[in-house]
């Protein structure tokens, strides 16, 4: 989904609620508004997800370079394990762990750090 979506804008807004996961292309200039909008459902992609929101909707909204985000995830094809927290380093960031297998029956840990800016809901 973000690979596609990365073909269509830079960046985007990711709204993240308990049931779902957006992603919100906003146009700048004069004339504003939404220009792409895409969203899945929490339950159908990931098998443990966990969100805590500050305000009373529980959500939270991050923006981010579309392009990033879609590199670090590709090299979690064949994760046995992704892990994606939202942590400060320097600012925001998503913090994405991937573990992968190797041949000689080890595994390989990867982490990638894609800058975020937090968006006020």
């Amino acid at each position: 989904v973000v690979t596609s979506l990365s073909k269509a804008k830079k960046d985007c807004v990711i709204k993240l609620s308990l049931t779902k996961v957006c992603f919100i292309g906003v146009e700048s200039g004069v004339l504003g508004g939404i220009s792409l909008w895409s969203e899945i459902q929490q339950n159908k992609y990931f098998d443990d997800y966990h969100i805590e929101g500050r305000d009373e909707r529980n959500e939270i909204y991050l923006e981010c370079n579309l392009e990033q985000l879609s590199r670090a995830l590709k090299s979690a094809q064949n994760a046995q394990l992704l892990k994606i927290k939202l942590a400060r380093k320097e600012g925001a960031i998503l913090s994405i762990e991937v573990i992968q297998p190797t041949l000689c029956s080890t595994q390989r840990q990867l982490v990638h750090e894609v800058p975020v800016v937090l968006v006020p809901p």
